[in-house]
């Protein structure tokens, strides 16, 4: 079916920023439907049709505006609607046709789409071409502008608590003849510049008649707020409190009201209002103080309080060679800011903050208290982490150096003045390094081998990720290892198979190996076990684990997060990624041919791609297989026992079997003996 409209009547474009009356916020619009046989829709009886306007600001292409759908009846072709009443359309721009054809509107263009009868609007529906341009009414032309505002009367602006009026005599504004025009509104209002679209606020008043000048939010109190550079060309004078957050330049004089200071000159006087004593002198204070030297304040000693002379201050000292230097006569140096570094006790510091003394114990950092500690704050994040040196002995020995994770972290290390190190306990006394409690296998595992001084497999899986409380990712080397096996800590199920446990480990290979990275783990050839070789036959000695492989293990350039290296990760993919000074473990954001992008930051323009992340790396509880290999050995023994058994009987049995043929033997022999005899006799015959 074939559809047109005619667009009959339509709103010019510009709604005026001024206006006495509210104006309507709808645009009346009337057009016409046919088929494609010109026939009107709804020629016999009125139709119920779906109905998409836009507006664009281009005859083609793209350039929409405003969108809207409304449920429209036709008959006989004609429909009649206001345009503004309807509902927006999918996500599509609905905003007031105030801002559509208000200020700096210019071509306009409308676009309709009727539904073909289904009741929807969707991409089978095709909008009618070409779209309609809107134009002005003739009168519309003459609503941009006002010839004046009658006299007695004012101009509202969007309330009627808000406009322009002119003011005398007749009619006061506040209860004063002003005799002029005032610009008034109910929250305040502001006087500015506009550039296209560019905005500057030059004067802000509030509903209290407060006055800002460089702010949109005047001091409340404050009659005038300025900020910025201020520049005054006479006589300025203050009677009360006044505050400047900005510069004040005054070609004359300034005198503050109740001899607190007074500039004269180009001279400032502080204590009084008087001529200065020198006309070098910039800084003049009275009551007792004397000026020199540029700028010099002195007390009842001859000790310098604030001395400067250049561009550097001293404080307590004539040597100013820092840009702030508080000294003392007797120790030098107390303090230096210097080149953006504090320095405390160094009159050189090399860091952001250095301390230094004569003797480090005692002079060059001292915290006292009951609990004298140094405290680091996130109050962003509102934690914060903290430590200190026992004074009291309260929680650890006394002397010992704590470290706390607050506000609810608890203790999280102590170092004991004896040497003993504690982590999770504040009391560290079976041995130099003690550790308490237990963390599970997470993604931040990185070793391949875990050492535990706690029941390391979990009683509900067979494979369990277990808990550890020290972990490597490498060698761990030591005289002994001892583990926990008190029976009263187990659950015991009964004495293992033996036969079982051999027939176990013969399924068991040792395989020769190398490791992929070197750099790590050596280069050495290795005689041991696969995980997911074990796993076929002990599973139960294999733990599965979050962990990265090598299994990329190549320099690639980087640039912007975008790593340039052909690979075969997927987006959400997690990789180990190696900088010039940093490394992580980052997911892989998105994939494009022949690179991917992470958010890793590094210092320079490569980075070592080491492999991805997995969460099925099989680590072996070689202890299990040792203990395998004692209950497959005691099996050979018992067998070894009973064969040792089977053949000292044999061995026996051997014996009486020789006796016995010996027996036989000799008399075999005896008979042969006899025989030969009567062999002899008969041939003597």
């Amino acid at each position: 079916m074939k559809k047109s409209a005619i667009l009959l009547a339509a709103l010019g474009f510009g709604f005026s920023a001024l206006f006495a009356q509210t104006v309507p916020e709808f645009l009346n619009y009337q057009g016409t439907v046919t088929d494609s046989a010109g026939v009107g829709l709804g020629d016999t009886d009125p139709v119920n049709r779906k109905v998409l306007f836009r507006v664009f600001d281009a005859a083609t292409g793209n350039g929409l505006i405003w969108t809207e759908e409304q449920a429209v009846t036709i008959s006989k072709g004609q429909f009649s609607v206001l345009l503004g009443q309807g509902i927006p359309f999918d996500s599509l721009p609905h905003a007031s046709l105030l801002s559509v054809f208000g200020e700096g509107a210019t071509d306009r263009y409308l676009e309709i789409t009727v539904d073909n009868g289904d009741g929807t609007l969707n991409a089978s529906d095709l909008p009618i071409t070409p779209r309609q341009r809107i134009t002005s009414t003739a009168y519309s032309f003459r609503a941009g502008t006002a010839d004046s505002i009658a006299s007695g009367s004012s101009l509202q602006l969007n309330t009627t608590d808000s406009g322009l009026g002119y003011y005398d005599d007749d009619r006061k504004f506040g209860g004063f003849d002003i005799s002029g025009p005032v610009l008034y509104g109910a929250g305040g209002g502001a006087l500015g510049a506009k550039i296209g679209a560019a905005e500057t606020s030059a004067l802000r008043w509030d509903s209290a008649g407060n006055i800002g000048i460089g702010t949109n939010s005047p001091l409340a109190g404050k009659k005038l707020h300025v900020v910025g550079n201020s520049y005054f060309n006479g006589d300025f004078q203050v009677q009360g409190l006044s505050s400047f957050s900005g510069r004040v330049d005054m070609s004359d004089r300034l005198r503050v009201t109740g001899s607190e200071f007074s500039f004269f000159d180009n001279q400032l006087v502080v204590g009084g209002q008087g001529t200065p004593t020198s006309s070098s002198f910039k800084l003049t204070v009275e009551a007792g103080y004397t000026d020199l030297n540029g700028l010099r304040i002195s007390g009842g000693d001859t000790a310098n309080t604030i001395y400067q002379a250049t561009g550097d201050i001293g404080i307590n000292t004539a040597s100013h060679s820092q840009s702030v230097k508080i000294g003392s006569n007797v120790n030098g140096t107390v303090m230096t800011v210097k080149n953006s570094k504090v320095g405390i006790g160094t009159a050189d510091p090399d860091a952001s903050l250095e301390i230094g003394g004569a003797n480090n114990r005692t002079d060059a950092f001292l915290i006292t208290g009951s609990q004298p500690g140094i405290y680091f704050n996130n109050t962003s994040s509102g934690r914060y982490w903290n430590q200190w040196v026992e004074k009291a002995g309260q929680i650890s020995a006394a002397g010992s150096l704590v470290f706390y994770n607050g506000p609810s972290g608890g203790y999280r290390m102590v170092i004991e003045p004896g040497g003993n190190v504690g982590i999770g306990t504040y009391t560290p006394t079976r041995g130099k390094l003690e550790v308490s409690g237990v963390s599970g296998i997470g993604t931040s595992l990185s070793d391949y081998g875990v050492y535990s001084n706690t029941n390391y497999f979990t009683t509900t899986q067979a494979n369990g990720t277990g808990s550890v409380s020290i972990y490597a990712s490498g060698r761990v080397t030591a005289a002994d290892f001892i583990a926990h096996s008190d029976e009263r800590i187990k659950d015991i199920k009964g004495r293992s198979d033996s036969v079982s446990d051999l027939a176990t480990l013969q399924g068991i290979e040792v395989t020769d190996y190398t490791y992929i990275d070197t750099f790590e783990k050596g280069a050495g050839a290795q005689k041991k076990v696969i995980a997911q070789q074990v796993q076929t036959v002990f599973p139960q000695a294999v733990v599965k684990s979050t962990d990265v492989l090598p299994d990329i293990y190549e320099l690639a350039p980087i640039q912007s997060g975008w790593v340039t290296l052909a690979t075969n990760l997927k987006q959400g993919d997690r990789v180990r990624l190696i900088g010039e000074k940093n490394e992580g473990i980052h997911e892989v954001l998105e994939v494009v041919e022949g690179r991917f992008r992470t958010d890793f930051v590094t210092s320079n323009d490569q980075v070592f791609v080491y492999g991805r992340e997995v969460d099925d790396f099989g680590s072996v509880d070689y202890e299990a297989i040792a203990m395998l290999n004692v209950s497959a050995t005691q099996e050979l023994a018992r067998q070894i026992a009973l064969q040792s058994t089977d053949l000292a009987s044999l061995h026996v049995e051997n014996r009486q079997l020789k006796t016995r043929l010996a027996a036989l033997e000799a008399k075999d022999a005896a008979r042969e003996a006899r025989l030969a005899a009567i062999e002899a006799l008969l041939s003597a015959e």
